[in-house]
């Protein structure tokens, strides 16, 4: 989608990202994650006129064996 006339903005809207990490053995490690987007003008303009929310769960299995910490990790909000 492209606003030839440029005055719906250059950015379609915001994503705020949460996510924690849980390791739960030497090669298996959980992530929780929840993000959050709020559509900007250009969004709005083509029909996302609302807020979006979604809560994912990630399961990682590390194959080379490399040891992780036993306590779980916060990793600090990103904006894109």
């Amino acid at each position: 989608m492209r606003d030839e006339s440029g005055r719906n903005g250059k950015a379609i809207g915001q994503d705020f990202d949460f996510r924690a990490l849980f390791p739960l053995n030497k090669n298996l490690r959980a992530t929780l994650g929840y993000a959050h987007f709020i559509p900007r003008k250009f969004a709005r303009n083509v029909g996302h006129d609302g807020s979006s929310d979604f809560i994912y769960l990630e399961l990682t299995f590390n194959i080379f064996g490399n040891k992780t910490s036993n306590a779980p990790k916060l990793i600090e909000p990103s904006e894109y």
